[in-house]
């Protein structure tokens, strides 16, 4: 699951504006190309817990710095 969680690693949907880049989320469509490219077992499973990941991942890339 680390893995393909890396592998997505250039796949992020971001939004620039004036305030700078906001991360917005995976890019789906890339995500279900890699896991089928992949040959992923129980792919809606794996979705689960990429999306608890990714969620993860978005607080902290979002997280306002100083």
């Amino acid at each position: 699951m680390v893995e393909l969680f890396r592998q997505l690693s250039t796949q992020w949907r971001m939004a620039v504006g004036m305030g700078g880049a906001v991360y917005l989320g995976l890019d789906y469509s890339a995500v279900c190309a890699l896991m089928q490219m992949l040959d992923l077992p129980k792919r809606a499973d794996l979705f689960a817990d990429l999306q608890v990941m990714e969620l993860a991942a978005l607080r902290e890339l979002n997280r306002k710095r100083s």
